[in-house]
């Protein structure tokens, strides 16, 4: 089973966000700030082993509608960063 290394938070429970090479603030195309998290990557891993596996709770090709990293809670937009790092 795999184990995540990168879970999106630091110690302190902070979000961590991805940074572009010139340590850029990453956004997504809604203008969202992106989670440094490896989840999505376990779960498309997880569904090609069930897939393999022929798991009767898997059927067909069924692809999840909604990433964890877009869940609303997982990311803030840009606006409130800046607001939040100005404190």
């Amino acid at each position: 089973m795999a184990t995540s290394q990168k879970s999106g938070k630091d110690n302190s429970g902070e979000y961590v966000y991805k940074k572009g090479v010139t340590g850029d603030l990453m956004l997504d195309e809604n203008g969202y700030l992106i989670v440094d998290h490896d989840l999505d990557f376990i779960a498309e891993k997880f569904i090609e082993f069930a897939k393999r596996q022929r798991y009767d709770f898997w059927k067909g090709d069924y692809k999840y509608k909604i990433m964890p990293s877009e869940l609303p809670m997982a990311a803030e937009k840009r606006e409130g960063y800046e607001a939040k790092k100005s404190r």
